[in-house]
Parts: structure tokens; C-alpha cells; sequence
């Protein structure tokens, strides 16, 4: 599995949505370049795509192609993998216990509890993130109750593990810049293996838009 991301300045009002997508869209296209040697442009990628039943974009004449886009407050990250994928990058943010309640499962609640403020905002977006990168698997998104399927975090030296109460799926996550989490899950594989992450540059995207 290969995972981009790239940074940008947010803009507010009608050019955000915008931007987010373009962002989204030129990470796709420069992984497909790198991988596959397909030097496709926006343009012509928007013109490939298909929706599923829920909405999930795939590749109409490359379905063994999966791949999966997230942006978040100046953070676009793009998965590209041989099976189903999700991925979501949140920042770090506030939390109202109301949501938390809404959205974790009884002992993922009682796992949030035995942190101080500040690691309660973080452990919250680890699990958000999980959550939403598993419903976008299938496109479901957050049509979804979130509490539906539940995570383990376990500490792994100075990193955190995650488990997935589907133990057909695996699940991987990083956090980023201090105080973004982007994970991704992965339909068939209970273990997640050779996740090679790329930074890329607004110049690295814009040279390899310059060389088509």
C-alpha cells in the first residue's frame, strides 16, 4: 500500500471544497503515475471514474486499482492499494463528551477515560479516524453508526497498534505535524504489511503536473 500526502494553505467559502478535491485529485494522479505508469490528468481521471452503490469513486476500466482520498484543515492524504481501501485525516481538535458518545463503543469510552485532557483529544481522533476509514471501505461513510465496529489500541514502544473488531480488515495510522491522525484500513488483510509513505511538495505536484 502506498499513501501520499501533501499540505496546503485552506481557503474558506466556495473555493474550499475546490481546492480540497484538487488537492485530493493530484495525489491520485501522481501515484498513478509512480505506480502504475498511467499519466493521466485530473481531467482525464475525473472522466475514468465511476460511483458505486454508495458513492465510493473506482476506476472504470482499472477496478484492480483501489485507492481512497481524505482532506482535513491544510492536509490531503490519497491511499493507493491492490485491495479495498479507506482512508481519513482529521486534526486534532476539542472533543464534547456528547460525541464521544455518539461515536465510540462502550469500551473504547472506558479506554478514553484513563487519559488526561490532551490525550483524550488524540486518542479520539485515533479512533475516529479508524472508524471513518473503515466505513469508507465500502463507501458507507458516515451513513453509518460509528459504533459498529470497535478498535484495541496497544502501545507498541512510542507508537500505538490498533486492532479492528473485524478481524478480516486490517488498519494502520500515523499521527503527523503534532496534531493530525490519518489512518486507513484495508479489506482482506488482517495485517497491513509494506506501507511505504510519500510527503510531497505543492512543487513536487505542480513539476509532475508541468510534465505531462
Amino acid at each position: 500500500m502506498q499513501i501520499y500526502i501533501t499540505g496546503y494553505k485552506p481557503e474558506q467559502g466556495k473555493m474550499k471544497h475546490r481546492k480540497e478535491h484538487q488537492k485530493g485529485l493530484s495525489l491520485l494522479c501522481y501515484g498513478l503515475r509512480m505506480q502504475y505508469n498511467l499519466p493521466f490528468s485530473m481531467e482525464e481521471i475525473e472522466a475514468e471514474l465511476e460511483k458505486g452503490e454508495h458513492g465510493k469513486p473506482y476506476f472504470r476500466y482499472f477496478p484492480q486499482i483501489h485507492f481512497n482520498i481524505s482532506h482535513s484543515q491544510g492536509i490531503a492524504a490519497c491511499a493507493i492499494s491492490d485491495y479495498e481501501v479507506g482512508i481519513d485525516v482529521e486534526k486534532i481538535a476539542p472533543i464534547r463528551a456528547s460525541v464521544a458518545r455518539r461515536v465510540l463503543a462502550e469500551k473504547e469510552l472506558e479506554f478514553l477515560q484513563t487519559f488526561d485532557k490532551a490525550g483524550q483529544e488524540e486518542m479520539f481522533y485515533r479512533f475516529w479516524t479508524l472508524k471513518e476509514s473503515y466505513l469508507k471501505l465500502d463507501g458507507s461513510g458516515l451513513t453509518r453508526d460509528l459504533r459498529e465496529v470497535a478498535f484495541i489500541m496497544e502501545k507498541d514502544g512510542e507508537e500505538w497498534k490498533s486492532n479492528c473488531s473485524d478481524d478480516t480488515v486490517g488498519c494502520y495510522q500515523q499521527k503527523i505535524k503534532e496534531d493530525y491522525i490519518w489512518s486507513v484500513c484495508q479489506a482482506e488483510k488482517k495485517e497491513i504489511e509494506n506501507v511505504r509513505i510519500s510527503w510531497l511538495t505543492a512543487q513536487a505536484l505542480d513539476w509532475d503536473r508541468a510534465a505531462r
